[in-house]
């Protein structure tokens, strides 16, 4: 996880700093002319204490270096009273980057949504007993892009966009008389953790998972239970009935599990296989099931079948994975929850 330690203002006014001394106007001034034209002065020693905070970040970044030409007998690095300082070239690219950035729409909204999951990976909000509140994002410096604040309304469609494809769960961001509080799913975990929090790739890569509906058909594996069919096979067309009773998602998930035990595992992955199941079953059997323990259940089968399982192992679970958490939505919905 990443460094927490300043927060949406800080990196709005260290952002700007950078900016404002890649302006050739600002090229030879003093710092501290510089904070007293942007911020009308330094009028307490808390405020000095920021700057020189601020100075040594955007020198440990390698943006700023110092030029040495005040009182050498100085200790404590730089003086924001009395340093000057030049941007370096890499200052000067992150300077290029930020101009870039807020200029691009389709970077701004993609960005938005990253930083939504990785402020809620942070945070460590997985789960409903985990739940954020929306006014804490915009106090997390995730919050920021390119030196500019992220706004009420980017939250709102990311928050949406993100919900609608299960990354996160929480507040309906349509019912906007009501406080939003949101977590992370664990399909949205898989997103951090396998690919950064990029949401469209990790969403392209579940797609490209899928088998496709034009490929002909091959050797075929029947597994029936009540409603529940499953083709299988290399090439082959994948079909799923999957009604809303909770006995026909457990027996999806048992006949998954089946077929991985087919794969030999060894000891530990076995005992993972059968807690991970029996998280599923458990959930989808409560009272109140909230589709986390199949979400869990899809995650762990399949990257263990994309460890070298055959085509057709990973096209059946992939099928009754989703088939499963489609259905549990349903589940849910009809109880009411």
């Amino acid at each position: 996880m990443s460094d927490d330690s300043w927060s949406a203002p800080d990196e709005i006014r260290r952002l700007k700093i950078l900016v404002g001394l890649a302006d050739p106007a600002n090229r030879g001034h003093s710092v501290v002319a510089f904070f007293l034209n942007e911020r009308g002065g330094w009028i307490s020693s808390d405020v000095g204490v920021m700057a020189r905070q601020d100075l040594r970040y955007l020198a440990a970044q390698g943006w700023i270096e110092e030029q040495r030409e005040w009182d050498k007998r100085a200790t404590g690095g730089i003086n924001p009273s009395q340093a000057n300082v030049s941007i370096t070239e890499a200052g000067r690219s992150k300077v290029k980057e930020i101009w870039e950035g807020r200029a691009s729409k389709p970077a701004r909204v993609a960005a938005c949504r990253s930083s939504l999951l990785w402020w809620l990976y942070s945070q460590d909000a997985i789960g409903p007993s985990r739940s954020l509140g929306e006014e804490s994002f915009f106090s997390d410096r995730r919050s920021v892009y390119c030196g500019q604040q992220l706004s009420h309304g980017e939250f709102l469609a990311a928050h949406g966009w993100l919900q609608r494809r299960g990354l996160v769960d929480g507040t309906d961001p349509d019912e906007v008389e009501i406080p939003i509080r949101i977590y992370l799913s664990d399909a949205g975990v898989s997103c951090i953790e396998r690919y950064d929090g990029e949401a469209d790739k990790y969403l392209e890569a579940m797609e490209q998972k899928q088998p496709s509906q034009h490929s002909p058909s091959g050797p075929v594996i029947n597994i029936h239970g009540g409603q529940v069919q499953m083709a299988t096979g290399d090439y082959s067309q994948q079909t799923m009935n999957v009604g809303l009773a909770a006995e026909q998602l457990v027996l999806v998930i048992n006949g998954v599990a089946e077929m991985l035990h087919g794969l030999r595992l060894d000891a530990g992955h076995g005992v993972t296989l059968e807690r991970v199941r029996q998280d599923a079953v458990d959930d989808v059997t409560s009272e109140r099931p909230s589709g986390q323990g199949v979400r869990r259940f899809y995650d762990w089968v399949l990257g263990c079948v994309s460890q070298g399982s055959s085509t057709a192992l990973a096209a059946a679970v992939t099928a009754a994975a989703n088939g499963m958490l489609h259905d549990v939505e349903q589940l849910s919905r009809a109880l009411g929850m």
